[in-house]
C-alpha cells in the first residue's frame, strides 16, 4: 500500500513527458506567410524576418523570426498565428521614429545617403527608432 501514491504522480508525470513531446517536435509548412498592421513591402519584411514559405518550420524558427522583427526596432508588438495554410504576423508599428541625418558626407546628398543604405538594411526607408538594432545597422552601412 505505501507504493501505490508513489506511482501514481510518476505515473502522471510520466504523461505529460510523453504527451509533450508531439507539441515541442512540432513543424508547420506554410504555404503564404503574410504580415499586417504595416505598410512596409511584404517582401522586404520577409527577407528582415528571414522567412520562407514552403519551408518546414518549428515553433523555434516562428519566435525567432518575430524576434528579428520585434529587434528593428520598428515595431512595438508582434504576434503570430497559423491556420494550416498561412503564417500570419500581425504587427504594431513603434512610434517616435527620426529621421536618419548624415553628418561628415560632404560630397553625398542625402537621398543618396538614404538609397545606398536602404540597399543595405533591409525595411530601412530613411527614418529610424532610436537606440535600435536599425540604428546600429545604419552606423554599420556607412561605415
Amino acid at each position: 500500500m505505501l507504493l501505490r501514491p508513489l506511482r501514481t504522480p510518476l505515473a502522471a508525470l510520466a504523461a505529460c513527458v510523453v504527451i509533450s513531446l508531439p507539441l515541442a517536435a512540432q513543424q508547420f509548412l506554410p504555404k503564404k506567410i503574410v504580415f499586417s498592421g504595416t505598410t512596409l513591402d511584404q517582401g522586404a519584411l520577409l527577407a528582415a524576418s528571414g522567412m520562407k514559405p514552403g519551408v518546414t518550420i518549428g515553433p523555434p524558427e516562428i519566435r525567432a523570426a518575430a524576434q528579428k522583427l520585434l529587434d528593428t526596432g520598428l515595431f512595438s508588438n508582434v504576434q503570430y498565428t497559423f491556420d494550416g495554410q498561412t503564417l500570419l504576423y500581425s504587427l504594431t508599428p513603434a512610434t517616435g521614429l527620426e529621421p536618419a541625418v548624415y553628418a561628415n558626407f560632404p560630397w553625398w546628398d542625402s537621398a543618396s545617403l538614404t538609397e545606398a543604405v536602404a540597399g543595405k538594411v533591409p525595411l530601412f526607408h530613411g527614418e529610424v527608432p532610436p537606440e535600435s538594432g536599425m540604428q546600429q545597422q545604419v552606423v554599420d552601412a556607412l561605415t
